[in-house]
């Protein structure tokens, strides 16, 4: 197995058409608690692959969940990250990508998942399917709007930090694909305010 991805949360080995997600003990933690941490989020995020297949939202499929050793096996997929393309694209054709996005982060949040790690790093492009979600371990379902807002926000700041000359494009972009009139993207404009008076 080779390996692709040493994260703070997890390592990533690539075998074939198969993705391995370990992970491993941290020795900060207390090992009752760094166990049942490691435990459920494995746990949650192999219910929310299985969730996201049944939606047809593309994601990586699951093949295996070891609760035991916190592993999960999963497709491998062989894409570029969103947060490059939005780079080396045209404009126009960025815009389009920005607004598939938009899309399927309505779909997952009309279903009460929240993804609470998004960025251009974690959404994959293959020329076959388009656009992919990944990395689901620190997800969790919520029926709140501020938290589907939150979700926005987060990826609201990495686009803005990683494409500052593109961004209002890119943004606006998302937006459409989502839907401009949407509770939670008039929440995401409430806490923008908010946060100027912090």
């Amino acid at each position: 197995m080779e390996l692709v991805h040493k994260g703070a949360e997890a390592e990533l080995f690539r075998e074939g058409d198969v993705l391995l997600k370990r992970r491993s003990q941290k020795k900060y933690r207390i090992p009752e608690v760094d166990d049942l941490i490691r435990k459920r989020r494995t746990r949650r995020e192999a219910k929310v692959l299985k969730q996201l297949a049944e939606m047809g939202v593309p994601a990586p499929k699951l093949i295996s969940v070891d609760e035991k050793s916190c592993e999960l096996k999963m497709e491998y997929i062989d894409g570029k990250k969103a947060k490059d393309l939005f780079e080396e694209l045209p404009m126009k054709e960025a815009e389009a990508l920005s607004r598939r996005v938009g899309e399927l982060l309505k779909q997952v949040h009309d279903a009460h998942i929240i993804h609470n790690d998004l960025t251009g790093s974690n959404l994959l492009v293959t020329k076959k399917i388009g656009v992919h979600l990944i990395d689901w371990g620190l997800s969790v379902q919520s029926t709140r709007t501020e938290d589907k807002a939150m979700d926005l926000v987060v990826y609201r700041r990495n686009l803005q930090a990683t494409h500052p000359q593109r961004f209002q494009h890119l943004w606006d972009a998302m937006t459409q694909g989502y839907g401009q009139e949407t509770d939670a993207i008039k929440q995401v404009q409430k806490i923008l305010h908010r946060g100027r008076y912090l």
